[in-house]
């Protein structure tokens, strides 16, 4: 077993905690829940999920043309998008279309999509692809090669917003049916290439299907816009432009360079309330699940979260009809007084920000006139568990909560009623295998470990604790420990309210796991920090409950 310590100690148990930065929701319920706990957060968020499903046109081949990748995908689409760090865009030229390594496929081809980046088309790149209705050039392409989009079909022909030139070779759209007026935008000028001084003249159809010509680039004209911070009673705004085209852009002072966007992106929508948290304990685990509030006439998929640094991914929920994404991290005992950023995003614009640390959080309810002394006993655990384990122990998580201190928990008196080991050795009655101890995971999960010693064979020793030791309610596990001289029966996650009810009974006498508590607390051959450490879940047990 790699998550306890030997059998001559005990461990620390973990709380169920669910957290975020802010106030409850409307209605959800009280600051701390206890037994029942509240429905929304007792369901884990996967199960809360929509469970709607995209299915994605898959990638199925791909080959390397010149610095770009050349990927086909199952919907018969092709697209074009240059290899990240490395050459400047350029495709292969292709000396005839049989040439190219996706010629077999082209009749299938129902879509060709350039990606901004890619600079050249190469020579009959995309030639006699017959099912190729429309297509877009994009900014980025400075150069269309010799009979590039020789005979498709095309009657739709789209060049994005350009500020540079694009040079188009003999014959690149020779043989489509398209017409002048089925080019877009329709104010474009061009110039015959072996006369590049020339007055421009207003683009024709047959000037595109002949080739041999420059197409102008546009100047235009970037007046910006100031950001704003978005309130809790209206959205904010990016800092954007608004270019002469009547396009909306964003600025890269690095590559002095303007990148077209939707004008929906600049807004930063209000947060109508803040992330809400709250707190539960009727689970095994500490959990802290963050609820994030969505504004009205936006989706889950508008934000992004991280939390220490992390990506985090949300689930959708509905509390007291309002929107939330939900994500979850886990948490122990030991790192209560861990402190991470918790970061709201809508695109690459930051509206929420604070430090969050489940200590931090448990302290704004200490004196809660019902939940402050469970609150209390949380911390004060936490704090044990800290001392136990040496980590942090000069920020405890109990720091300035008057009465729980680490030297109040050996004033508790916590009775031991716990069966000897003659008595469950006589209650396990076991033929294989002898009763040796009990121990706890002190792991993310509460449960306890029960160690028998293999007195026959290990085969003959499972069988008979797999058919004796059988729940109902919880998961159990039969492993045979490192030394291969013990099988190690695990009881998994136990509730912390429930850890005073029998998980086995053997002839009227119980397996819980408080005895097993109770009795370490008591046993002045273990260590103050050992003690300290069961004494201190006792007592967070005791006040749950």
């Amino acid at each position: 077993m790699n998550n306890h310590v030997g059998w001559k100690k005990t461990t620390a148990f973990i709380m169920a905690l669910t957290l975020v930065a802010g106030n409850m929701p409307a209605n959800v319920g009280g600051f701390f829940t206890v037994g029942t706990g509240i429905v929304a957060t007792a369901v884990p968020p996967s199960e809360n999920n929509s469970g709607i499903l995209f299915e994605n046109a898959s990638i199925i081949n791909s080959w390397t043309s010149g610095d770009c990748t050349v990927t086909l995908d199952s919907e018969g689409t092709l697209t074009v998008s240059k290899n990240e760090g490395s050459g400047n865009g350029a495709m292969a030229d292709y000396g005839s279309a049989a040439d190219r390594p996706w010629h077999s496929i082209s009749s299938d081809i129902k879509s060709v999509i350039i990606e901004d980046g890619v600079t050249t088309v190469g020579n009959a790149a995309f030639a006699l692809f017959s099912g190729l209705n429309s297509v877009t050039i994009p900014g980025s392409v400075e150069m269309l090669g010799y009979r590039s989009f020789y005979s498709c079909n095309l009657s739709s022909l789209h060049f994005d917003t350009r500020t540079n030139d694009l040079t188009l070779n003999v014959q690149a759209f020779k043989t489509n049916p398209f017409t002048t007026t089925d080019i877009t935008p329709n104010n474009l000028q061009y110039v015959p290439i072996n006369n590049s001084n020339a007055e421009p003249a207003s683009l024709t159809a047959d000037a595109l299907k002949n080739g041999n010509i420059i197409i102008k680039g546009v100047s235009i004209v970037y007046t910006p816009v100031e950001a704003k911070a978005p309130t809790y009673e209206e959205n904010g705004n990016i800092a954007y432009y608004v270019g002469t085209d009547d396009k909306y852009y964003t600025y890269d002072e690095t590559t002095s360079s303007y990148t077209e966007i939707d004008l929906e992106d600049t807004v930063i929508p209000k947060l109508e309330m803040q992330p809400s948290m709250n707190i539960v304990v009727d689970s095994s685990k500490m959990d802290l699940n963050f609820y994030v509030p969505i504004a009205d006439d936006y989706s889950i998929s508008d934000y992004t979260v991280t939390y220490g640094g992390e990506d985090q991914t949300l689930s959708e929920i509905q509390l007291s009809n309002k929107n939330y994404g939900v994500f979850t991290v886990k948490c122990a005992a030991k790192n209560m007084t861990d402190e991470k950023q918790f970061v709201i995003k809508n695109g690459d614009t930051q509206i929420f920000s604070e430090n969050i640390s489940a200590a931090g959080y448990l302290k704004q309810l200490k004196d809660h006139s019902t939940y402050g002394p469970m609150v209390k006993s949380m911390l004060r655990y936490g704090a044990a568990a800290q001392n136990y384990f040496g980590y942090k122990t000069d920020d405890p998580a109990n720091s300035g909560i008057e009465g729980y201190g680490l030297d109040t928990l050996k004033e508790l008196k916590i009775d031991d009623n716990s069966p000897s080991q003659v008595q469950y050795s006589q209650a396990f009655d076991l033929q294989y295998s002898s009763y040796y101890g009990m121990n706890m995971t002190y792991d993310y999960d509460t449960s306890l470990l029960i160690a028998f010693r293999i007195t026959g064979s290990y085969e003959a020793s499972k069988a008979e604790l797999e058919e004796k030791f059988v729940s109902e309610t919880y998961e159990v596990t039969y492993e045979k420990d490192n030394t291969g001289n013990f099988i190690i029966v695990k009881v998994a996650n136990i509730p912390i309210k429930k850890l005073g009810e029998p998980v086995f009974t053997f002839g009227g006498v119980d397996v819980k796991a408080t005895d097993y508590l109770a009795r370490i607390a008591n046993n002045l051959e273990k260590s103050d920090k050992l003690r300290d450490l069961c004494r201190g879940l006792y007592a967070f047990y005791a006040s749950a409950t």
